[in-house]
């Protein structure tokens, strides 16, 4: 995995700019494979930050970090060397945005 440094520089960025972070379930919402599995996001409720980190488990370890998810180009910005899981991360970004959407959406309607 790359970017560990990047990655913990944007959870601390979403804590200092002291909003609000929505937690969303993923559990058999996202299909994942090669070992991956989507657990929740995380995505700032008060500023719309056009990123999410989604936490996910691999090969049933549940990952400390999370992968950054760029909301407007629906591609994450962290990648995996290996080149099956690589293809699951491309395929799932679209769907993830699409359904956070919907959430953020839903949330914002309530």
């Amino acid at each position: 995995m790359q970017n560990t440094r990047d990655r913990l520089e944007l959870d601390y960025q979403m804590k200092t700019l002291n909003t609000e972070r929505r937690k969303v379930d993923l559990k058999g919402r996202i299909r994942g494979g090669a070992g991956i599995k989507f657990l929740f996001a995380e995505l700032p409720d008060a500023h719309p930050l056009p990123f999410a980190v989604v936490y996910y488990m691999e090969e049933g370890e549940r990952q400390v970090l999370g992968l950054r998810l760029d909301l407007d180009k629906k591609v994450f910005l962290d990648h995996f060397d290996e080149v099956k899981k690589e293809k699951i991360l491309q395929r799932a970004a679209p769907d993830i945005v699409s359904y956070l959407g919907n959430e953020r959406r839903h949330h914002a309607a309530a």
